[in-house]
């Protein structure tokens, strides 16, 4: 059952991502999936590329879900989220919500 879920969120994650209510479960995958769920929905985030990250970082409730990814056990994941976000990190910097991400993605590199 709940491997089917998270296909299903992977199969609309650009979508999901920076919905008001859909933003809580991919939240909820990140925090209560196993190590495997939570690098599927991850590797499906990242793979919309920097230019998406940041936008979808910008937004306010896509910023919960980019803050999810970067709270993840998988390091992996999380490794290449602090990558692609600090390709916009000028950007982010403009923005409220970006803003937020960029202070939980230095909190993670601290708590490293």
């Amino acid at each position: 059952e709940r491997g089917q879920l998270v296909q299903a969120i992977i199969a609309d994650l650009p979508n999901l991502a920076g919905h008001s209510c859909a933003s809580h479960v991919i939240e909820a995958a990140f925090m209560h999936g196993s190590p495997e769920e939570q690098e599927s929905v991850g590797a499906a985030l990242l793979a919309q590329g920097s230019d998406s990250m940041v936008a979808l970082a910008l937004t306010q409730f896509g910023s919960f879900s980019v803050r999810a990814l970067l709270r993840t056990r998988c390091d992996a994941a999380r490794a290449s989220a602090e990558q692609l976000l600090r390709h916009g990190e000028v950007i982010l910097q403009r923005n409220r919500y970006g803003r937020r991400v960029l202070q939980a993605s230095q909190q993670t590199a601290k708590d490293s």
